[in-house]
């Protein structure tokens, strides 16, 4: 773990402390697309917050459709990019704004979802989980 990754989960995990829900919630770190094989038979998930490559974005979204419930919240961090992580999903300048877009564009649209990009602060899509979804992720 690197000295970013490092920081940022001291961060996280005192500030789980604080919302006194440390016992409860866990923080890891690592390769997403590795690791989120191996939640399968711990889930469901009440809350599921992505933030990491963004190009694997439509990647994550499977993933945490497959992990949650019904009333389960996803909450994806930096997904509106200025305005590039909208609009066409075909039409983006960079691998960021491209997987930011796939993902809006899943996310608005899929019926086991009900989902709103937030233009706010750090620029997040939250989505809550309408019905269990029964698609198998893409690796």
């Amino acid at each position: 773990m690197g000295k970013d990754e490092r920081a940022s989960t001291t961060s996280l995990e005192a500030h789980l402390r604080q919302a006194q829900v440390d016992g409860r919630a866990e923080v890891r770190v690592g390769p997403a697309l590795e690791a989120l094989p191996l939640l399968v038979e711990e889930e469901p998930f009440d809350l599921i917050f992505i933030d990491a490559a963004k190009d694997a974005y439509p990647q994550y979204l499977e993933w945490a459709i497959k992990l949650s419930r019904p009333g389960s919240i996803i909450v994806t961090d930096n997904c509106v990019l200025g305005g590039d992580g909208l609009g066409d999903e075909h039409e983006s300048v960079n691998s960021r704004g491209a997987g930011a877009r796939r993902y809006n564009h899943r996310a608005s649209s899929d019926p086991a979802l009900c989902s709103i990009a937030l233009p706010l602060s750090s620029e997040m899509t939250v989505a809550v989980v309408l019905t269990k979804a029964e698609a198998t992720p893409e690796v």
